[in-house]
Protein backbone atom coordinates (compact mmCIF):
# COMPACT_ATOMS: atom_id res chain seq x y z
CA UNK A 1 0.00 0.00 0.00
CA UNK A 2 1.37 3.39 -0.96
CA UNK A 3 0.28 6.33 1.15
CA UNK A 4 0.69 9.87 -0.11
CA UNK A 5 1.48 12.60 2.39
CA UNK A 6 0.10 15.61 0.51
CA UNK A 7 2.07 18.34 2.27
CA UNK A 8 5.45 16.57 2.28
CA UNK A 9 7.46 18.33 -0.41
CA UNK A 10 11.08 19.25 -1.05
CA UNK A 11 10.84 23.00 -0.44
CA UNK A 12 11.04 24.31 3.10
CA UNK A 13 7.64 25.68 4.05
CA UNK A 14 6.89 25.92 7.77
CA UNK A 15 3.13 25.66 7.24
CA UNK A 16 3.31 22.71 4.84
CA UNK A 17 6.01 21.05 6.94
CA UNK A 18 3.81 21.33 10.04
CA UNK A 19 0.90 19.84 8.08
CA UNK A 20 3.12 17.04 6.75
CA UNK A 21 4.23 16.22 10.29
CA UNK A 22 0.58 16.01 11.38
CA UNK A 23 -0.24 13.80 8.37
CA UNK A 24 2.68 11.47 9.14
CA UNK A 25 1.59 11.21 12.78
CA UNK A 26 -1.94 10.32 11.67
CA UNK A 27 -0.62 7.57 9.37
CA UNK A 28 1.55 6.12 12.15
CA UNK A 29 -1.29 6.24 14.69
CA UNK A 30 -3.65 4.41 12.30
CA UNK A 31 -1.23 1.57 11.62
CA UNK A 32 0.63 -0.86 13.79
CA UNK A 33 4.14 0.10 12.75
CA UNK A 34 7.18 -1.37 14.43
CA UNK A 35 9.76 0.28 12.17
CA UNK A 36 9.95 3.61 10.37
CA UNK A 37 12.72 3.97 7.78
CA UNK A 38 13.30 7.50 6.53
CA UNK A 39 15.43 8.81 3.69
CA UNK A 40 17.02 12.23 3.03
CA UNK A 41 17.20 15.16 5.40
CA UNK A 42 13.78 16.80 5.37
CA UNK A 43 11.71 13.63 5.20
CA UNK A 44 14.06 12.17 7.79
CA UNK A 45 13.47 14.98 10.26
CA UNK A 46 9.70 14.92 9.86
CA UNK A 47 9.44 11.12 9.78
CA UNK A 48 11.65 10.63 12.83
CA UNK A 49 9.76 13.27 14.82
CA UNK A 50 6.45 11.65 13.84
CA UNK A 51 7.77 8.22 14.88
CA UNK A 52 9.04 9.52 18.21
CA UNK A 53 5.78 11.25 19.03
CA UNK A 54 3.66 8.19 18.18
CA UNK A 55 5.72 5.63 20.07
CA UNK A 56 7.46 3.86 17.18
CA UNK A 57 10.77 2.67 18.63
CA UNK A 58 12.40 1.09 15.58
CA UNK A 59 13.62 4.10 13.61
CA UNK A 60 16.23 3.90 10.86
CA UNK A 61 17.41 6.92 8.89
CA UNK A 62 19.39 6.83 5.64
CA UNK A 63 20.59 10.34 4.80
CA UNK A 64 21.96 9.50 1.31
CA UNK A 65 24.72 12.08 1.47
CA UNK A 66 24.66 15.41 3.22
CA UNK A 67 23.06 18.73 2.42
CA UNK A 68 25.32 20.31 5.03
CA UNK A 69 28.67 19.95 3.28
CA UNK A 70 30.32 22.90 1.60
CA UNK A 71 29.59 22.77 -2.09
CA UNK A 72 26.23 21.01 -1.78
CA UNK A 73 23.99 22.31 -4.51
CA UNK A 74 20.54 21.01 -3.70
CA UNK A 75 17.60 23.19 -4.80
CA UNK A 76 15.82 24.79 -1.87
CA UNK A 77 18.66 24.19 0.59
CA UNK A 78 20.45 27.30 1.86
CA UNK A 79 24.19 27.27 1.14
CA UNK A 80 25.13 28.52 4.58
CA UNK A 81 24.17 30.88 7.35
CA UNK A 82 21.55 30.69 10.06
CA UNK A 83 18.96 28.77 8.00
CA UNK A 84 21.41 25.96 7.24
CA UNK A 85 22.51 25.81 10.89
CA UNK A 86 18.84 25.56 11.94
CA UNK A 87 18.33 22.65 9.53
CA UNK A 88 21.38 20.89 10.94
CA UNK A 89 20.14 21.48 14.49
CA UNK A 90 16.72 20.06 13.57
CA UNK A 91 18.37 16.97 12.07
CA UNK A 92 20.41 16.41 15.23
CA UNK A 93 17.32 16.92 17.40
CA UNK A 94 15.24 14.45 15.36
CA UNK A 95 17.99 11.86 15.73
CA UNK A 96 18.20 12.29 19.51
CA UNK A 97 14.42 12.46 20.00
CA UNK A 98 13.73 9.31 17.98
CA UNK A 99 16.83 7.35 19.00
CA UNK A 100 17.24 6.52 15.33
CA UNK A 101 19.95 4.36 13.86
CA UNK A 102 21.65 5.81 10.80
CA UNK A 103 22.65 3.72 7.80
CA UNK A 104 25.13 4.90 5.20
CA UNK A 105 26.45 3.41 1.98
CA UNK A 106 30.14 3.92 2.76
CA UNK A 107 32.65 4.44 5.54
CA UNK A 108 33.25 7.95 4.14
CA UNK A 109 29.56 8.85 4.51
CA UNK A 110 29.58 7.37 8.03
CA UNK A 111 32.52 9.62 8.90
CA UNK A 112 30.72 12.65 7.48
CA UNK A 113 27.59 11.90 9.55
CA UNK A 114 29.69 11.41 12.68
CA UNK A 115 31.64 14.63 12.02
CA UNK A 116 28.35 16.52 11.63
CA UNK A 117 27.18 14.92 14.90
CA UNK A 118 24.05 13.50 13.28
CA UNK A 119 24.56 10.46 15.50
CA UNK A 120 27.36 8.96 17.56
CA UNK A 121 29.70 6.85 15.39
CA UNK A 122 28.55 3.65 17.13
CA UNK A 123 24.96 4.46 16.06
CA UNK A 124 25.90 4.70 12.38
CA UNK A 125 26.08 1.51 10.35
CA UNK A 126 27.51 1.05 6.87
CA UNK A 127 25.26 -0.99 4.58
CA UNK A 128 27.09 -1.11 1.26
CA UNK A 129 25.35 -1.57 -2.07
CA UNK A 130 24.52 -5.21 -2.70
CA UNK A 131 26.50 -5.60 -5.93
CA UNK A 132 29.66 -7.66 -5.70
CA UNK A 133 31.85 -5.87 -8.24
CA UNK A 134 34.61 -8.48 -7.91
CA UNK A 135 32.45 -10.69 -10.15
CA UNK A 136 33.04 -8.36 -13.10
CA UNK A 137 36.05 -7.82 -15.33
CA UNK A 138 36.82 -4.13 -14.80
CA UNK A 139 40.13 -4.07 -16.66
CA UNK A 140 40.88 -1.03 -18.80
CA UNK A 141 40.93 -3.31 -21.85
CA UNK A 142 37.38 -4.52 -21.22
CA UNK A 143 36.20 -1.00 -20.43
CA UNK A 144 37.69 0.41 -23.65
CA UNK A 145 36.11 -2.35 -25.71
CA UNK A 146 32.69 -1.79 -24.09
CA UNK A 147 32.92 1.98 -24.67
CA UNK A 148 33.77 1.33 -28.30
CA UNK A 149 30.83 -1.07 -28.67
CA UNK A 150 28.52 1.59 -27.22
CA UNK A 151 30.03 4.46 -29.20
CA UNK A 152 31.07 6.35 -26.05
CA UNK A 153 34.31 8.36 -26.05
CA UNK A 154 36.98 7.59 -23.44
CA UNK A 155 36.51 10.89 -21.57
CA UNK A 156 32.70 10.80 -21.50
CA UNK A 157 30.88 9.85 -18.32
CA UNK A 158 28.96 6.65 -18.63
CA UNK A 159 26.23 5.34 -16.36
CA UNK A 160 24.59 1.99 -17.02
CA UNK A 161 21.40 0.75 -15.42
CA UNK A 162 19.92 -2.69 -15.80
CA UNK A 163 16.19 -2.85 -15.29
CA UNK A 164 15.18 -6.43 -14.61
CA UNK A 165 11.93 -7.60 -16.11
CA UNK A 166 9.53 -9.29 -13.71
CA UNK A 167 8.92 -12.96 -14.30
CA UNK A 168 5.53 -14.20 -15.45
CA UNK A 169 4.50 -15.13 -11.92
CA UNK A 170 6.04 -11.94 -10.40
CA UNK A 171 8.25 -13.89 -8.03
Amino acid sequence: RVLVVPHLCRDISPLNDWRALAELKAVLREGDYGVVHTHTSKAGVLGRLAAASTGVHGVIHSPHGSIYLAGSRIPGVPRGGVRLRLLLASERYAGRKSGSTLTTLSAHEKGTCADLRLAPAEGIHVVPNGIDITRFDLSSETRSRARGDLGVAAGDRLVLVHAARPSRDNT
